[in-house]
């Protein structure tokens, strides 16, 4: 019944969710200092903060010392990386490319690489919500998210995802190469001790081993499940060819509302910045007429990093609740950023993509889905205990209270501020967030 996702993986793949952010952050090291002959990345935010020092070091290492080829896609409005950095990554070899649409005009401001994707020796490959940034490890003093990656194997699968790769990398109207320039010799020398310094906070704070020689299949089942690799691309169907196109196809946004479509009894979804457009409207509330159960976990108040989003959420709750959607709201610690749904206990698929305009019409997303039910029936229990530190609304559109949890409330400043961006940005330009 799944045939829909193109080029569905059936040869045995292994879909290992990462749940524990020093686990993601560990899996990434150890995959880089294993690579052989090739790593490819494509994130909308990488920083060379504490998380993102440690890769790019062991990047340069791979690439300057092993001679493995380092290919990075970087979004040009979410990625920032010093200018020292830059230079280091250079000279070692690491060629960037920047995503940025040259043909759009001012659309191209906020058309972007939404995609988070981690690919070494077309063998392995990480796909989720995470960033590299350090609020994405639990390496931020201020705050961290609630994320998931999955790590999965399966050539048919990776083929999908690196030709994906090389698409943007090679298309020049949507990437460009970034040549960094040259920086003084102090500057590069207090970049070379920021290393250091960094390497050793981390392995300090998380307890990150280097050269751990971890090998992330050995406890991981493969499958004969059928698996498959969604994502966007910059063509669009003429007759029987596809031709370039300077606007984002909507693969991503199809692909996951056909699994909402074939849903006979249950969907739950977990997405962090939940304002649904027309086409998910239909697939939502076509479901919950033909009796399917959906239950959607999303951000409070006090758990949104984006209160602007989280304002035109709540300009839609209400309707949500009337047609039958079953919200719970979480309450932190960590602001909530994983995007996963689980269709009749079965279909497993994590990935990028938020269910909102943007992610729709806007940015490239991508995602990795497994017809599993073991695979969802895990999910499902994680998900169940997410609950733990959410809140419930009730058919009134108000939360209903636990007395049994004692969540920290949202600042009087912050709900000021979602009330009156609900009211005045949200309604206005509601329909492009």
């Amino acid at each position: 019944m799944y045939f829909f996702v193109a080029n569905a993986q059936v040869q045995r793949p292994i879909f290992h969710v990462l749940y524990d952010p020093k686990d993601a952050l560990q899996c990434r090291i150890d995959l880089i200092q294993q690579a052989k002959k090739e790593i490819l990345l494509s994130y909308f935010i990488l920083q060379d903060d504490l998380c993102g020092t440690l890769l790019l070091n062991l990047l340069a290492e791979a690439s300057s010392k092993r001679g493995v080829i380092v290919q990075i896609i970087l979004d040009r409005n979410g990625s920032t990386i010093s200018a020292p950095m830059q230079a280091f990554m250079k000279k070692n070899g690491i060629v960037v490319h920047r995503f940025f649409l040259k043909n759009k005009g001012l659309k191209k401001y906020y058309h972007g690489l939404h995609e988070k994707v981690f690919m070494v020796d077309s063998h392995f490959m990480i796909v989720g919500g995470r960033n590299i940034k350090d609020n994405y490890y639990g390496l931020s003093p201020e705050f961290n998210f609630f994320d998931y990656d999955v790590l999965v194997t399966g050539d048919t699968l990776l083929q999908d995802a690196r030709l994906h790769f090389y698409t943007l990398w090679g298309d020049e109207r949507l990437t460009t190469p970034y040549d960094a320039r040259e920086v003084s010799e102090k500057k590069a020398l207090q970049n070379l001790e920021k290393i250091q310094s960094a390497t050793m906070e981390v392995q300090k704070k998380l307890h990150i081993e280097l050269d751990s020689r971890t090998d992330w299949l050995a406890e991981s089942r493969t499958t004969t499940a059928p698996a498959g690799f969604i994502h966007d691309d910059f063509y669009e169907k003429k007759g029987r060819r596809y031709v370039p196109s300077d606007n984002k196809d909507s693969g991503s946004t199809e692909a996951l509302i056909q699994f909402v479509d074939s849903a006979k009894y249950s969907i739950c979804l977990e997405n962090p910045y939940f304002v649904p457009t027309k086409a998910w409207n239909r697939a939502l509330h076509s479901a919950l007429q033909r009796g399917v159960k959906v239950r959607l976990l999303t951000n409070s108040i006090q758990s949104c990093d984006l209160p602007i989003r989280q304002a035109a959420y709540l300009n839609r709750r209400k309707k949500m609740i009337r047609w039958g959607l079953e919200i719970w709201e979480y309450h932190g610690p960590e602001k909530w950023h994983a995007k996963d749904l689980v269709i009749d206990e079965e279909v497993l698929a994590i990935g990028s993509y938020n269910i909102h305009r943007p992610s729709e019409r806007y940015n490239t997303e991508v995602a990795v889905w497994i017809k599993n039910k073991r695979k969802a029936g895990v999910q499902l229990a994680v998900m169940a205990n997410n609950l733990e530190n959410a809140v419930h609304i009730g058919p009134d559109n108000k939360p209903i209270p636990r007395p049994d949890k004692n969540f920290k409330s949202a600042s009087f400043g912050l709900r000021a501020k979602t009330f009156l961006l609900r009211y005045t940005i949200a309604q206005i330009l509601g329909w492009l967030l």
